[in-house]
């Protein structure tokens, strides 16, 4: 027989910040990173949220490291230096996976919109 949760456990077994899974705060922490003017600062924060050994693919992009992600943070900042990446919708989780879209706008208009499913070890 498994051993009972204490009160106020997600199914999920992931340790809860107030409303929100340690993932989801990993998840919002990740947006600010994205939408971070000062370029000293990105790396620092990298390593606050993500695992040195990231596996990140997009279609544009298919990258291992933390090395290589900070690099293409880079290269979106400088190709867009005015972007703001914000979610679009709730974040929706099971089995290690979180699923969100999500809206690049510069200049008040649509640069990309998306959606991210990431897979999070907490």
């Amino acid at each position: 027989m498994s051993k009972p949760k204490p009160p106020g456990t997600p199914k999920s077994g992931l340790p809860v910040l107030g409303e929100r899974t340690a993932a989801e705060s990993n998840l919002i922490s990740m947006m600010e990173m994205w939408n971070e003017r000062d370029m000293s600062q990105i790396r620092r924060r990298l390593e606050a949220i993500m695992d040195p050994h990231v596996d990140f693919c997009d279609p544009l992009h298919h990258i291992h490291g933390l090395d290589a992600f900070e690099a293409m943070v880079r290269k979106f900042r400088e190709d867009y230096p005015r972007a703001e990446l914000s979610r679009t919708t709730k974040i929706d989780q099971h089995h290690d996976r979180y699923r969100y879209e999500w809206l690049i706008v510069q200049d008040g208009k649509t640069v990309i919109p998306g959606f991210d499913l990431s897979l999070i070890h907490i």
